[in-house]
């Protein structure tokens, strides 16, 4: 600057930003010069202080420290204060605002799940931090000026508050020499005019300290302004002049102001404390730059360190820790400091006082309404303790967000609940969230369990009784029950009906199940005043209905018992809980290792004097501990414990007792040998113990020996689980699991060794039943147990077979054995023939089966053991059957290594004679070697068969073997020559294509060749020796015909005339791969040349068609018949025969129809013909004549179709328009005197159902030619078919399909059923519409109804988004019939628009027409009932009906359906409006709950619109 100035300038030089000032030249200054520095990081170097000023400041830490060094609690007594240290806990505070997905995540998590979402959040990527870095420089280097700390209420802001001073007076927060705390709750008191320093309250002595470091050091200075939501004046409305400095007094807001804003003190730092809800007003008042923080509460470990400090004992926290986090709802609510603080006091009232454990104990309902109470009472600035609006506001809000599923509410929705809402409301939390280039406030609770409690409250809080029942019973509903389910019965509001289905009840468990809980809760008599309203009995009684109908009525699955005993513990109310329990009878509960589920159970158990029968699944050693004091009141126990240790043992056994009946035991985790004897013998003791399950790390001797006298001793009605299972056998164990099952009469016993962990091993399972009864004396198992070690290690097979013949001695030794089951490595000779030694020389044994261990998957990788090779067989079994105890059985079994070749033999039994089986099992295993080796074995077939003689009272044979040849066919029909006592054989084939031979010699001999390929031959005759030949000719021929895929017609021919000599022959069934007329001709043939033959039937493979053909009747169904075998088919026929049934599809000529129809003529009877033709002709007429007659034949029912073929895929138009045919299809029913005729048009889209009274001789023609013919369907043809039909006698109904409904078609019509005395019905419809007449028969009237076709097979997704707008789909009038001719049917169908359009296509403006239609109606006299059905019953549709009602005096009914809702302005229209007294008003449909448009949305269906409405006025 140049030049003197006129006058003195003072000169200001700051450095903001973290910059400096260093070494300014100033030049031509002639006033004051002033320099600031900004030292980032709080740095800044303070003046040198006065001793003086640094004692009053030690001082004021001194007393700050005093004053923050305790807090007072909610419920303390004068003087009864706690440190702060022993109560602060950490929270969790971020810096980053969260979108919408995030917060809703925050707020729909509970339990484990959130505290996922909380370690989420505490990452870096939310950007956590801690106190002491809350001033610390940003990430951009800057230095925050304002800080916003903002929480919910109860989430510990003004803690936080105390805890900075008290660490700043303890020396922590180094970086400022003051800190003041300003509360703005007692700012609300201050009125008048203060200044900044003012605010602080500080003594005269100290005020000039103050001053000075403000002066000198404001960057050193921080103001924790408490509390902004609750200031109860406006810092945006100011109209004073905001001070300048902090000594200028000036009104209160504008001190304040100016202090937020930098105006006074900018260098100075501000913590500012807020709820959301106003943190927005808030960010407009504070100075840059700015730090935004949010507190979210607890973490998971945070909830845990606020346990220990807050209770003494370690234990004691730790018990109370594990049970609050096992209730989900609870543990959830715990994130919350508050809710965390009533829940300690509470647990410490319940475990420290000594209370009555359960009765006076808190419930989760309880502890929310102790968190409503302290937050209005503490935190609801300028409310009352108890302010019912704002409650009911907030129960409003949550029952909706429940009902549409929203946890987030926009400031429409928020204002529709709360007209003035109040910023101090402590319950909602406000956010801002950013919408593309917009920012949106949006609202919601602290967490979905607190919407849930509110939205349980909405039905407590309603104040007439019927709107609560009505609502609650809507809550109350399963989702499946929506349109069955009603709301009142005989104005009594109770449930009527559950669901059965699982699935039901998990929705209603995901949507609703915690506000059904917390509405239990609050029908708690001891809760407080809050709740207790007009309509609180009433919900209460309600409520508890619903729940005994609940457990009567729904299958009880999984979840379902734990809800039920939840909603009990919170109702708490012991009779109740006496009531419900008794009549649930069997309490099956799957506790998932949970305490919270033990601690509601124990309650309930503890409320009763007796429980009938429990079964207890996912239970700990310490559930069990916890449950123990109960556990006597059950008459039946059963366990299912998941996790128990040898040192639980102990308190197992306690809880095991001793006089108690014990339904199930079963322990997943693996004890020890000597804890499983301890339990065994205490199981001794009980009663009754059907099914015990344990796992052992070593089964030994003493196991075996106390199990099985356990399962002797006892008295069981079942054992049908595994009793002990080792997981890692070792070399002491004699096996790895034991298997009983005792029944009434016998005990079976399964023992199994793991060839997986013992390879050794040369037995892997041996299963044994004894006859047993409570007289059996103990069997000593000592030897046989001995003998099963030993087999563990062997493998050579002369060690192998001496040990294995002593283990069958043992057996054969055991008294009461009846059944043995080997399972061994291999099956060696000398093992089978002591097996079926031992079946001859073991009176009592009635079956022994040994089979081979199947081959290890690793075998596939390896040269494996090759045991398989040593196998004699790979199962051997006989058994003795006495199900018919005069003629007993002896079944005899064995299967080849491979599988291809099994037999099974049944002999007659004779006691005391011993069976030589040898000889069989010997051929048996040559031939199943030579099979898998070499395919020339013909000679060993013979020798098999053979040696099936040498076996005395043999009578059935059952081979299973591939391929089936004609040497076995031959071989196995040949032993019914040779054995008298053979009675039955069959030989099924095991490979593809599958198939048997069956052969039986009893009163129905039938011989069976069948399913194999596309041939079955199915034979019944006489079993004479001349017959052998033949029918092994006959095989042969039959095994040929198999190979081929479609079969020969003249091998078949062949076959079927081999069998026309056998003697006895009375019934032939061949399944063949096409049914043509070559089958029925030769069929025909063959019934008329073999006189012993009753029936032959021939059907298509695994298809319907058959032909059948008898001495009496016969029934043809043919495919691919053309002309040239019509003269084949009619020459088989011949005359005078029953046809039952006669179906030709094909290609057949008018003329081929005409000669099988002149053979029909000439037979006795025929039934149903069904022809398949090429063109229908005008020469109809002659063909009705033929077939008039043969109806008139029998008074049975008959029906005759023709039907013109068809390819769909090659239809056009050119062909619709073939001059030769007349129609598509033809056909006439005769149903005893009643005629039916039914023409379809070859377009496809007319058609005619005419039903006659009579059997006259009616010509079709002309009505044929005016209906088919026509193709546009104008005046002329429509009055020539309409004049055609007057003339018909009998007719009773007629249908009409047209190609277009026209007003031609419906006034004639309506002409026709008036001077047509016999038509009852008539109906026109076209693709798009329907007209039907129909004439009352009980008072002489006519129902005139028009619809379209969409509204009756339209699912209701489609209703609603086909077409949203009103539209209506039916109109139905009641006319008498003298009024029917003045009616103007003309311009009425002129005014139905909506038949002229597809609903797709209608739009708002065709509103007018209907206007048009419902005024035509104003008119009509004599009109008696008018039904009504439209998607949407809108007010507009309300107002045309109740201007009907009163416009038409002889109107009596109006019924107005919706097929999609009832809005909710159409219903209270309906209900408001003027009544009628002679016309009764009935409309039905589901109700519209939602005030503004109607859903639209597939979500919103079954929640808001989900009450199926019939309301009658």
């Amino acid at each position: 600057m140049e030049g003197p100035l006129p006058e003195a300038v003072d000169v200001n030089i700051s450095a903001d930003g973290g910059s400096q000032v260093s070494a300014p030249v100033l030049q031509h200054v002639y006033g004051n010069v002033s320099i600031s520095n900004y030292y980032s990081g709080g740095t800044q170097p303070a003046p040198p202080m006065r001793d003086s000023d640094q004692h009053l400041i030690a001082e004021y830490k001194t007393s700050i420290l005093t004053a923050y060094e305790t807090v007072e609690e909610y419920n303390a007594l004068p003087g009864q204060d706690v440190l702060l240290a022993d109560r602060y806990t950490e929270l969790l505070i971020i810096q980053k605002h969260r979108n919408q997905s995030e917060r809703e995540e925050e707020l729909r998590s509970r339990g484990d799940t959130l505290q996922q979402v909380f370690k989420t959040r505490a990452s870096e990527t939310h950007s956590r931090i801690h106190l002491d870095q809350l001033f610390k420089p940003k990430d951009c280097g800057s230095v925050p000026r304002a800080v916003i700390l903002q929480g919910h209420s109860g989430h510990g802001k003004s803690f936080t508050v105390k805890k900075i001073m008290h660490d700043w007076a303890s020396e922590l927060f180094k970086d400022f020499i003051l800190v003041f705390h300003l509360n703005c709750k007692e700012l609300n008191l201050l009125s008048g005019e203060h200044s900044v320093v003012d605010l602080l309250r500080c003594d005269e002595e100290f005020t000039p300290v103050i001053l000075r470091i403000l002066r000198d050091s404001p960057g050193k200075v921080l103001f924790v302004i408490d509390g902004f939501d609750e200031l109860r004046f406006s810092l945006n409305e100011i109209t004073s002049v905001l001070p300048s400095g902090p000594s200028v007094p000036a009104p209160i807001e504008a001190t304040l102001s100016a202090l937020l804003k930098g105006i006074v003190l900018r260098q100075s730092v501000v913590l500012v404390t807020t709820r959301s809800t106003v943190s927005d007003k808030l960010s407009e008042q504070l100075k840059t730059p700015r730090r935004f923080t949010e507190i979210l509460g607890f973490s998971e470990d945070g909830v845990k360190e606020y346990f220990q400090r807050f209770f003494d004992n370690t234990e004691l926290s730790n018990k109370v820790y594990e049970h609050v986090r096992s209730n989900e709802t609870l543990f959830t609510s715990c994130f919350t400091p508050v809710i965390c603080w009533i829940v300690c006091t509470v647990f410490r009232e319940h475990f420290q006082e000594a209370v009555d454990k359960q009765g006076n104990f808190e419930t989760t309902s309880s502890i929310f309404v102790h968190f409503i109470n302290t937050l209005m009472e503490y935190h609801c600035e300028g409310l009352s303790q108890l302010d019912r609006t704002l409650l009911r506001s907030l129960s409003q809000l949550a029952e909706r967000g429940i009902r549409e599923h929203q946890v987030l509410f926009n400031e429409r929705t928020v204002s529709e609940e709360f007209p003035d809402f109040n910023k101090g409301n402590p319950f909602l939390c406000k956010f801002l969230m950013k919408k593309k280039v917009y920012r949106e406030t949006m609202y919601s609770f602290m967490h979905l369990s607190f919407q849930e409690f509110f939205a349980a409250l909405y039905y407590i809080l309603i104040d007439d009784e019927k709107e609560a029942g009505r609502k609650l019973q809507m809550l109350l509903q399963f989702p499946d029950e929506v349109d069955s389910f009603r709301l009142f019965k005989e104005n009594r509001n109770h449930v009527v009906q559950f669901p059965n289905g699982v699935d039901s009840f998990r929705l209603f468990k995901e949507n609703r199940s915690h506000v059904v809980q917390f509405l239990f809760g609050l029908s708690n008599n001891n809760v407080h005043s809050l709740v207790k309203t007009h309509s609180w009995v009433a919900v209460r009684a309600q409520v508890k209905e619903w729940l005994l109908n609940l457990i009567k009525t729904v299958r009880l699955h999984t979840d379902i018992p734990l809800f039920v005993l939840h909603c009990l513990y919170e109702i708490h109310e012991e009779e109740f809980v006496m009531q419900v329990i008794g009549s649930w009878g069997e309490i099956s509960l799957n506790v998932n290792q949970k305490r919270i589920n033990c601690w509601v159970l124990l309650y309930c158990l503890q409320c009763c004097p007796s429980i009938r029968q429990m079964i207890l699944y996912g239970l700990t050693a310490d559930n069990l501990r916890m449950l123990q004091p109960a556990l006597d009141k059950c008459d039946e126990l059963g366990f299912n414990l998941e996790v128990l240790s040898d040192s639980d043992v102990d308190d197992l056994i306690s809880a095991l007792g001793g006089n108690q009946r014990m339904d199930a035991l079963r322990i997943m985790s693996t004890l020890s040998a000597e804890s499983v004897e301890h339990i065994l013998k205490a199981l001794q003791k009980i009663k009754y113990l059907p099914t015990v399950s344990l796992y052992v790390n070593m089964i030994n001797h003493d196991i075996i020996t106390m199990s099985l006298r356990l399962i002797q001793t006892t008295e069981i009605s079942k054992f049908d689980r595994n009793l002990l299972r080792i997981n890692w056998p070792n070399m002491e164990g004699h096996c790895s699991s034991l298997y009983f099952q005792k029944y009434a009469n016998s005990l079976r016993l399964y023992i199994t060794i793991d060839p997986v962990m013992v390879p050794e091993t040369v037995i892997s399972r041996i299963a044994l039943t004894f006859l047993h009864s409570p007289k059996t004396a103990i069997i000593d198992f000592k030897d046989f147990v001995q003998e099963l070690h030993i087999l563990r290690g062997l493998r050579e097979k002369p060690a192998w077979e001496k040990h294995m013949n002593a283990l069958l001695s043992v057996l054969r030794s055991l008294p009461g054995l009846r059944e043995v089951e080997l399972t061994v490595d291999r099956v060696t000779e000398g093992l089978a023939v002591d097996i079926l030694s031992s079946i001859n020389t073991c009176p009592n044994l009635n079956k022994l089966q040994i089979k081979k261990e199947p081959p290890h998957w690793s075998d596939w990788f390896t040269n494996g053991t090759n045991s398989d090779l040593k196998s004699f067989c790979s199962v051997l079994s006989v058994e003795k059957d006495f199900s018919k105890q005069l003629d007993p059985k002896l079944k005899f079994s064995v299967k080849c290594r491979d599988g291809t070749l099994d037999a099974t033999l049944t002999l007659a039994y004779v006691s005391n004679s011993a069976i030589n089986f040898h000889n069989f099992l010997q051929k048996f295993h040559t031939l199943s070697v030579l099979r898998k080796n070499s395919s020339g074995c013909d000679e060993h077939v013979d020798a098999l068969i053979s040696s099936l003689n040498t076996l005395p009272g043999l009578e059935q044979v059952d081979l299973t073997l591939s391929p089936l040849t004609v040497s076995w066919v031959t071989g196995s029909l040949s032993i019914f020559q040779t054995c008298p006592s053979l009675q039955r054989l069959q030989i099924n084939r095991c490979s593809f294509p599958s198939g048997h031979l069956f052969v039986t010699k009893n009163a129905m001999n039938r011989y069976r060749l069948d399913e194999i390929g596309f041939f079955r031959l199915d034979v019944k005759m006489s079993l004479e020796s001349k017959n052998f030949d033949m029918m092994l000719d006959s095989s042969g021929m039959a095994i040929q015909l198999t190979e081929s895929s479609a079969g020969s017609d003249e091998l078949a021919f062949a076959l079927l005339s081999s069998l026309c000599p056998m003697l006895g022959l009375r019934e032939v069934k061949l399944r063949v791969h096409l049914l043509t007329v070559f089958w029925a001709v030769r069929g025909l043939s063959l019934i008329q040349t073999c006189p012993s033959l009753q029936k032959l039937q021939i059907s298509k493979r695994r298809s319907s068609p058959t032909t059948s053909v008898s001495k009496d009747a016969i029934s043809l169904s043919l495919e691919d018949v053309s002309d040239s075998d019509v003269g084949d088919l009619i020459s088989a026929l011949g005359e005078g025969k029953k046809i039952k049934e006669l179906r030709l599809t094909g290609s057949l000529s008018t003329e081929s129809v005409e000669c099988i129809l002149r053979t029909l003529q000439k037979q006795k009877c025929v039934g149903m013909v069904d022809l398949q033709v090429n063109t229908i002709t005008l020469h109809i007429d002659a063909m009705r004549l033929h077939l008039l007659q043969i109806l008139e034949m029998s008074q049975s029912y008959k029906y005759l179709c023709i039907d013109e073929k068809c390819d769909w895929n090659q239809l056009t138009n050119e062909t619709d328009g073939d001059a030769e045919g007349l129609c598509s299809g033809l056909s006439v029913k005769k149903d005893f005197k009643d005629f039916s005729f039914s023409v379809r048009g070859r377009d496809g889209t007319t058609g005619a159902t005419l039903p006659l009274a009579s059997e006259l001789d009616i010509n079709f023609q002309e009505f044929l030619q005016n209906f088919l013919l026509g193709k546009e369907h104008d005046c002329e043809h429509v009055n020539a078919v309409i004049e055609s039909m007057q003339s018909v006698p009998g007719l009773t109904l007629l249908v009409l399909v047209v190609c277009t409904m026209t007003v031609s078609w419906a006034t004639e019509s309506l002409s026709l059923i008036q001077t047509c005395p016999a038509l009852k019905t008539l109906e026109i419809k076209d693709s798009f519409s329907s007209l039907s007449v129909e004439k009352d028969a009980i008072s002489p009237g006519l129902n005139v109804i028009i619809s379209t076709s969409f509204g009756s097979g339209a699912t209701f997704e489609d209703i609603i988004l086909m077409n949203p707008e009103s539209t209506l789909y039916r109109i139905s009038l009641w006319l008498p019939q003298s009024l029917v001719k003045s009616f103007g049917l003309k311009e009425f169908l002129q005014s139905c628009y909506f038949l002229q359009y597809p609903v797709e296509t209608r739009k708002p403006e065709h509103d007018e027409h209907d206007d048009a239609l419902m005024s035509s109606l104003h008119s009509v006299s004599g009109l008696r009932e008018v039904h009504l059905t439209v998607n949407f019953l809108t007010a507009t549709w309300a107002k045309r009906i109740i201007s009907l009602i009163h416009s038409c005096p002889t109107l009596q009914k109006l019924h107005a359906g919706a097929l999609g809702f009832l809005t909710k302005e159409g219903i209270h229209l309906l209900q408001t409006s003027s009544k009628h007294p002679n016309c009764t008003l009935i409309f039905s449909g589901r109700r519209c709950n939602k005030s503004s448009s109607p859903c639209c949305e597939p979500k919103d269906w079954e929640l808001s619109c989900n009450e199926w409405v019939n309301i009658t006025i």
